[in-house]
C-alpha cells in the first residue's frame, strides 16, 4: 500500500482508514462486503458527533468521495494496488510505502488516549528520505552521502515542539513489536544533532531491493548469530 501525504491534522485515522482500500479499485471495504459510513465510524472508534465533523472534512477536502453506495479513496493520498499502476496515475507525486497489517495494529494500540503519538509518527512521514528511511531536508537524494538529515533539535522546531527530549521520548514510546518505530543516532557529537530512522518494517519509502536490505540488516542486529 502507498501513501502521499495530505497534512490533514488527523492524518492517523485517515492513514489507518486508508488501509481498508480495495486491491486496485479504492473502495473502502471489509470483509463481508463495502464500508458505510456507520461501520467507518465504528472502525475508528470515533463519537457520533466527532465523526461527522471528520468524514465531512476529508470529503470536503476529496480525500474520500461516495459513489454509487461505497465510499472511494483518493489515490493520489492512498493506492493500494502495483507499484507501476500508482506511478502511471499519479506521476508528479512521490510515495510512502505502508504495511497494512502494521498501521492496523498500531492503530489499535495506540488509539485512545495515546493517538497524539501516532499523530506524530504521520507528521514525520513527509520528511522521510525515499530511499534511506533517514528523516531528511532532501527526501529524494539517493547518493546516501549527500543525504541531509533533519537534525532533532530542529525537527523539534518543524514538528512544532519546544523540548526535543519530550519530542524524542514520545517517539520512543511508540513501539512495534518490542522493537522502536523511530530510531535515533548521534551525529557530530551533539545529542540534539541526533539523526532519526523510521523503522522500514512499519514505513518504508524506498524500493523493494532496498528494502530487503534493510530487512536484512535489522534481523542481523536483532539476532547476531543468524
Amino acid at each position: 500500500m502507498y501513501c502521499h501525504m495530505c497534512g490533514h491534522k488527523n492524518g492517523q485515522k485517515i492513514m489507518f482508514i486508508g488501509t481498508f482500500s480495495g486491491w486496485s479499485t479504492g473502495d473502502l471495504k471489509h470483509d463481508n462486503g463495502v464500508h458505510q459510513k456507520k461501520s467507518l465510524a465504528e472502525l475508528v472508534g470515533m463519537s457520533r458527533g466527532k465523526f461527522d465533523t471528520f468524514y465531512k472534512s476529508i470529503v470536503d477536502c476529496e480525500i474520500i468521495a461516495e459513489q454509487d453506495g461505497a465510499i472511494f479513496m483518493n489515490s493520489t493520498y492512498f493506492f493500494r494496488g502495483n507499484i507501476a499502476e500508482v506511478k502511471q496515475q499519479t506521476k508528479d507525486l512521490q510515495y510512502t510505502r505502508l504495511f497494512r497489517t502494521t498501521v492496523r495494529e498500531i492503530y489499535e494500540m495506540y488509539n485512545g488516549r495515546t493517538i497524539k503519538q501516532l499523530a506524530i509518527i504521520y507528521a514525520v512521514l513527509p520528511f522521510v528520505n525515499f530511499n534511506f528511511n533517514v528523516v531528511s531536508y532532501n527526501q529524494e537524494e539517493s547518493n546516501k552521502d549527500l543525504v541531509r538529515p533533519i537534525p532533532l533539535d530542529k525537527l523539534v522546531i518543524t514538528l512544532g515542539y519546544v523540548d526535543h527530549r519530550k519530542l524524542k521520548k514520545a517517539l520512543n514510546s511508540i513501539k512495534y513489536q518490542d522493537h522502536p518505530v523511530v530510531g535515533f543516532f548521534e551525529t557530530y557529537g551533539d545529542r540534539r544533532q541526533k539523526k532519526t530512522v523510521v523503522n522500514p518494517r512499519v514505513i518504508y519509502a524506498g524500493n523493494g531491493k532496498s528494502l530487503d536490505g534493510k530487512i536484512d540488516t535489522a534481523k542481523r542486529e536483532r539476532d547476531p548469530s543468524s
